[in-house]
């Protein structure tokens, strides 16, 4: 953490320092915050009050030492620190960035591999530095297209190497899928269209990189549909074989418990971060820190949630970074803050675009609002991009049930559906779940599947003569249950002819017009880290995921599977 604490305070005392300070560190072993907490004592221990508010703040924010991205909001959100957990030669390929400066430490550096791609990820004019001043270094630099300088070393040991990055040649770069952002000059505005958990975290994540947005749904408040319900859970997941839905709801889990820290934690919004148990039937997790999950026997979760919960399972995992929160308070919360201009009672039926901005127009043709950017966030309404554009979205019905008790379950607990408590002692308990249903009625066979699932999950039920009360909403799910971030592609008739689409970044996009959606019911765990993906996409600030987390999401998935197969076909 030397490095890190070093450049922040040097941002922080500098008077021309930029709005916002992006680090990004690879660590194949990083310490874990006892040793992060020794190595840093004196300073802690020190006089220098801004310097221990930062080491204070860094131990706060550090994560569970599991692999891939961790991304840390530091200093109200001004700095951020990517924490990257792996080997370098796998890691630093799947990095999404533009670096300004590189700070270049360790053995890896002898790899051309390593220095190839650093330079691809190096911004025009990018300084580089090094202790290490080894020929086969300064040769793999100079290979990657820096200038490099041989200077004497730090307090007055050996030599270092100092570098600029200026190639003598710049490939042309394929189409991105940045390529939907904005041009330069052009004010940093968007239109998100949805007043729900997607339209919330995406008007959060995009107002801390400085922009403004507006913010239209359909219903006079926030969370006027799915996202209304009174509780909701958020939580990790751990799979024996970690792919891509495992490493996605990893990173999901982890930033979201980093941001309910705070929304819950520090700012009032009604909920518990406190953890939260999943009853399954095997004792056996894969490798994880314990910081993230750990198995509990059926004493010691009973103990924790304070109900014999986990008898029949033998056991549970509990992810200390999981909890509950009111997404209805939530989304208020988030779309209260400045920069979101809210604008209920606002039916969007269609789309224009004039003048490099996009205008979300009613039913009648009349103008509701215009920006440049425009984020689709309404869940499992009627979609405003054209079939083929993207995976289509499903509309899966939910019920929820609750009612009055006397406060018993400590914790949420989840696993054949959920159960969890408000210190008000509502209980709540879900949820049903039926594709291609539109009833709108609360249904008494749904209440009662679902007070099944809580007898099964907790022992718990509602006493004679309680009155119960439920909800129904329409979450929005992608077939292959993972979500829509990013840029929406060109339709498949509007798709020139020529381009390679079997890589998501090379698919072409409708410039300005993005997605965030198909949150399933796993709104409150991925949404925060989906909105932080775009709107660092949309910022150019690094990618919090993995390249090929990232193409995971995006919308442009179905157009590279088609590609792909016809191409197989073909051959």
């Amino acid at each position: 953490g030397h490095q890190v604490l070093a450049t922040w305070a040097a941002w922080d005392a500098d008077p021309q320092r930029c709005e916002r300070l992006d680090i990004v560190a690879i660590e194949g072993h990083p310490p874990t915050r006892e040793a992060l907490r020794q190595a840093h004592a004196p300073t802690l221990l020190s006089n220098t009050r801004n310097a221990a508010q930062r080491v204070q703040a860094l131990l706060d924010a550090w994560p569970p030492l599991t692999p891939g991205l961790h991304r840390l909001s530091l200093a109200r959100g001004r700095v951020t620190l990517l924490l990257a957990i792996g080997d370098v030669q796998t890691l630093l390929p799947r990095l999404e960035l533009r670096a300004d400066a590189l700070f270049l430490v360790g053995p890896a550096l002898s790899s051309p591999r390593v220095l190839a791609a650093i330079g691809r990820r190096a911004a025009p004019g990018a300084t580089a530095t090094t202790a290490d001043d080894d020929a086969d270094v300064q040769r793999g630099l100079q290979t990657a297209g820096f200038q490099v300088s041989r200077l004497p070393g730090l307090c007055g040991q050996g030599q270092r190497l100092e570098a600029v990055f200026a190639p003598a040649f710049v490939p042309r770069r394929a189409p991105a899928r940045a390529s939907a952002g904005l041009p330069p000059g052009t004010p940093q505005e968007a239109l998100i269209i949805g007043g729900g958990l997607a339209g919330a975290f995406a008007s959060d994540a995009l107002i801390r990189q400085g922009w403004r947005c507006t913010v239209l749904d359909q219903h006079a408040q926030p969370a006027g549909g799915a996202s209304g319900n009174p509780a909701g859970i958020f939580h990790g997941v751990a799979h024996r074989h970690d792919g891509v839905h495992a490493r996605f709801g990893r990173a999901a889990a982890l930033w979201a418990a980093h941001c309910y820290a705070r929304w819950v934690g520090q700012e009032g919004v009604e909920g518990q971060v406190q953890g939260l148990l999943r009853l399954h039937p095997s004792p056996e997790l894969p490798g994880l820190d314990a910081g993230y999950v750990h198995a509990l026997d059926a004493e010691r979760a009973a103990a924790l949630c304070g109900v014999p919960t986990a008898q029949a399972a033998g056991g549970a995992w509990c992810y200390p970074g999981g909890g509950w929160v009111s997404p209805a308070a939530l989304c208020r919360h988030l779309l209260a803050s400045a920069g979101v201009h809210w604008q209920g009672g606002a039916q969007v039926a269609s789309l224009r675009r004039s003048g490099g901005r996009w205008e979300a127009l009613d039913a009648e043709g009349a103008l509701l609002a215009a920006a440049p950017i425009v984020v689709l966030a309404q869940g499992a309404a009627p979609s405003l991009f054209q079939p083929g554009q993207a995976p289509a979205l499903s509309a899966v019905r939910g019920q929820t049930t609750w009612f009055r008790a006397e406060p018993r379950l400590t914790r949420p607990v989840s696993g054949l559906g959920y159960a969890l408590q408000r210190a008000d002692g509502m209980l709540l308990c879900g949820a049903s779940s039926q594709a291609g249903d539109g009833e709108v009625l609360l249904r008494g066979e749904d209440h009662h599947f679902n007070l099944q699932r809580l007898q099964a999950l907790t022992g718990l039920q509602p006493a004679a003569g309680t009155a119960w009360e439920g909800r129904v909403g329409w979450r929005a799910t992608v077939a292959d249950k993972l979500p829509l971030v990013g840029a929406i592609p060109l339709s498949p008739d509007d798709m020139p002819a020529g381009p390679r689409l079997d890589q998501c970044r090379l698919v072409p996009r409708v410039p300005g017009l993005w997605v965030l959606g198909g949150l399933a019911s796993r709104g409150l765990t991925w949404g925060p880290l989906a909105a932080e993906l775009l709107a660092a996409q949309l910022s150019g600030a690094p990618l919090p995921l993995e390249s090929e987390l990232v193409d995971a999401v995006d919308p442009a998935r179905g157009c590279v599977r088609a590609a792909r197969q016809g191409a197989g076909a073909g051959g």
